[in-house]
């Protein structure tokens, strides 16, 4: 009876062990799917500033000359 009792227990301690598990997992995959999204949203972000930021010297390059920008020369003149 003994012997039946400390198996059951195992078996709800192995079980419970398990659903924990599983819950730990879930939360951390999610976690890190946020943690990703939220990096490729940033990542996005910059990329896209970074575009501009070039976009904006290459179109003032092509229209004042074609001269690099520089600190002393800003619209590249």
């Amino acid at each position: 009876m003994a012997e039946r009792a400390g198996s059951t227990t195992d078996t709800v301690g192995n079980t419970a062990g398990n659903v924990g598990k599983t819950v730990g997992d879930t939360t951390s995959g999610l976690t890190k799917g946020l943690g990703d999204t939220l990096g490729g949203v940033t990542q996005g972000a910059s990329d896209t500033v970074s575009g501009a930021g070039k976009g904006v010297s290459d179109t003032t390059k092509q229209t004042f000359g074609g001269k690099d920008q520089t600190a002393d020369n800003p619209l590249g003149l």
